[in-house]
Formats: structure tokens, sequence, C-alpha cells
């Protein structure tokens, strides 16, 4: 008995002792799950820092991608735009009917082709949008923006009109002499008569409007061309007048918008200095730009004072000017040449007045135009293209008979011809 007691008296022992190292290995499980617990939101901060610094690292690394795409890009333009190209493939190539006498000219992003029977409006893709017949025997067209005029030099009819098709039409009692268009529609014409001339304006249904220049000899002078501005409130006109016998030139600017409601005969600027210069045409390019071509030079003009237009600056040329053409934004005048070898040089400016470039040429040309930032010089055979700084685009000759070309992008262009259309891609 004294035995099985003290057996099972150490056996308790065991078991107590057993219990308690249990619990004591429990209790320090429960410890260190608790520390574990306590220091979960320490490690959840670490998380959230290494997670910022990824959002940045990546943030950092768009960007990089989107700068070096953009500097690849800009390349690519660059070198795109500056690309001289060796030939071109024709992309399409419809039937056209020209007709006798036909012209072409720049409206809107496309062309319009007329003649003494009617004036049609020819989309990029060679296709007739709208077309307008009438009987004129020497048809003139200027255009500003979306809207144009059609009207018979000498004669008595004009039709006004827009990319949609024509809005009006206009018959005078005296002869049309010279025309020009505002870019909302409202047109302006010289008028002939033996005694005196008149500037009328009508609006872009044709109806005349209650404004009118009368002019004399005598007094005031005949007007010899007119440009209306692009928003319609200004009127430039060079005038010839007699001057103790002797026949002197002017520009003359009026003013039709409500600035210049309350100055008489609405006449904001007159410049006499151009005395016996013969002034061969008169042009805004914008709102606030005008040019005077004379048989010597260019005279610019700063109409941003709508009440005091101001001359800003003047070129002259040495050599006898051969051809001036604007599309509103640049002027381009070609002379003659005085340098061995060459036949002629060419100037490009901007509307106030800065050289954007000058390059001598040798091609014999029949046009010379601006479409978009293009400059285009071409005969019925072969062309030059430049871009605005005087780079050549491509210099060729074309395999068909040329009376248009227009430009549709920096490497697609549209050709006129006698009885065909194109689209052309220069490679």
């Amino acid at each position: 008995m004294g035995n099985s007691n003290d057996y099972f008296r150490e056996r308790q022992k065991r078991n107590l002792r057993k219990g308690i190292i249990e619990n004591k290995n429990l209790t320090d499980e429960e410890d260190e799950l608790e520390e574990e617990y306590e220091e979960e939101p320490e490690r959840e901060d670490g998380y959230d820092k290494s997670l910022k610094r990824h959002r940045r690292l990546r943030r950092l690394i768009l960007m990089g991608a989107v700068i070096a795409l953009a500097a690849i890009g800009a390349v690519f333009i660059f070198r795109r735009g500056s690309r001289q190209y060796a030939t071109y493939q024709v992309m399409w190539e419809k039937d056209l009917a020209e007709g006798n006498l036909t012209e072409y000219a720049d409206f809107g992003d496309n062309m319009l082709k007329f003649n003494r029977d009617g004036i049609s409006y020819i989309n990029r893709n060679g296709e007739t949008v709208w077309t307008q017949g009438y009987e004129m025997k020497s048809p003139v067209v200027e255009t500003c923006g979306d809207f144009g005029i059609v009207a018979d030099r000498r004669g008595y009819t004009m039709y006004i009109f827009s990319t949609e098709g024509i809005t009006g039409s206009a018959g005078t009692t005296l002869p049309i002499s010279r025309v020009t268009i505002a870019g909302q529609g409202m047109a302006a014409a010289i008028l002939e008569d033996t005694e005196a001339n008149y500037i009328r304006f009508f609006d872009k249904s044709g109806r005349q409007m209650d404004m009118e220049v009368r002019t004399l000899l005598s007094s005031n002078g005949y007007p010899t061309d007119i440009s209306l501005s692009p928003n319609g409130h200004l009127l430039a006109a060079s005038y010839v007048y007699l001057n103790q016998g002797t026949i002197l030139n002017k520009v003359i600017f009026y003013n039709y918008s409500s600035v210049g409601k309350d100055v008489q005969d609405k006449l904001v600027g007159g410049f006499e200095h151009y005395k016996e210069t013969m002034i061969g045409q008169v042009e805004f390019m914008t709102d606030t730009e005008a040019c005077v071509i004379t048989d010597g030079g260019i005279d610019f003009y700063s109409t941003k004072n709508e009440t005091s237009p101001a001359l800003k600056g003047s070129v002259t040329f040495e050599s006898e000017i051969r051809s001036v053409f604007t599309n509103k934004k640049y002027l381009g005048v070609i002379t003659d040449s005085n340098e061995n070898g060459q036949a002629y040089e060419l100037y490009v400016y901007n509307g106030s007045g800065t050289l954007l470039f000058h390059r001598p040429m040798n091609m014999r040309y029949t046009h010379a135009e601006f479409s978009g930032d293009t400059l285009l010089i071409y005969n019925e055979s072969e062309c030059t293209i430049r871009d605005i700084k005087g780079n050549v685009k491509y210099q060729g000759a074309l395999d068909k008979s040329l009376s248009k070309l227009v430009y549709v992008s920096d490497d697609q262009y549209i050709a006129a011809g006698a009885d065909k259309i194109r689209r052309l891609k220069l490679e």
C-alpha cells in the first residue's frame, strides 16, 4: 500500500508538473500571438510605404514613356515635314469635263472649277458637290473662308456662294469692274459709269445694302481695286485721281462696323504718299493686316486700331515684279533675277511683312500660289512644291497636263488637268 501510495503521489506530481509546463507553453504562445498582433500595424505601415514607392515608380516610368513617345513623334513629324520626295504614284483618277477656258481656284479645303458657262465646287475625292450654271463673258472669282463670289467683269451679274452652294445672286445696271467678299458673305463691287464710279455692297443673299461710295476722277478719284477684311468691318480701296493735271495714286480705308458709324463718310485712313507710283492691288491678309502692292514693292499696314490704320513696313525690289500671290496668310513675290544663271527670285512674307524665305528659281511657270502652308509653283508639265520654310518637298515632271494643283496633306495632292482629275501621293 505504501508503495502504491507513493506511486500515485509521484504520478500526480508528474501530471501536475506536466500541466504547469503545458500551461506555461500555452501562455507563451498566447503572448507571442499577442505580440504579433500588436506588431501587425507596423507591418501594415511598411507595406503602405512600399506600395506608395511602387506607385510613384510606376508613374515616373509612365511619364518617361510618354515623354519618349512625344520626342519620337516630334522627330517623326519633323523628318516627315522636311522630307524631300523623288517621285509619286497615282492613288485614283477620274474623268473631268473641263470645257473651254476653264480656270480653278482654292476654296475651303477643296477647289472651284469655273468658266463662261458655270461654276462647280469639287471635293478632295474628285466629286462635284454643287454646280451653278450661268452665262458670263469674263468670270472672275474671289473667296474668303467659306464664302466666295463669281462675277462677270465688264458685265452685270454676280453670284455669291458658300461651301454648301449658291446663297444669292445680284444684277447691276452698271458694268462690274472689281469684286471682293468677306468671310461672312458680305460682298462689294466697283461699278463703272461715264461720270462717276461706285462701290456698292451686297449681303450673302445678293440684296444691295444701304451703303455706297460714289467717286469722281476730278475730286476723290476712281477706285482701281478693293478688298474687304475677313470680318467685313473694313474696306481698303486704291484710287487714281487728278491733281493739277497729274495722275496720282492713293489708298483709302473705310470702316463699316459700329466703330465707324459716326465717322464722316466712314473714312478712317488715307495715304497719298504713293504719288505717281502705280498701285496694282490692295489685299487684306487678316482682320488686322493689309498690304498694298505697287509696281516697285509692297507696303504692309496694320488695322489693329480700326479707326486709325497705320503703315508698318515696306519692301522694294530693284528687279521687275513678275507675280504677286496671297492666301490671306502669306504673300509671295517673284521678280526677275540679276544673278547670272538665275531666271527669277522668290520671296515669301507673312502678313506683318516679315520675310520668311528667299530663293532663286529657274523653272518656267504659269502658276504660283499657296495651298495651306505649302507653296506650289508649276506649269502644264512640271512643278516645284516647297514648305513655308522654303524647303523643296518635290521638284520634277508630271506625266499629264496640269491646270490646277491643290494641297491635301504633306505627301498628297489633287491634280486637275485637261480631262482628268487625280490624287497624287509623293514618295
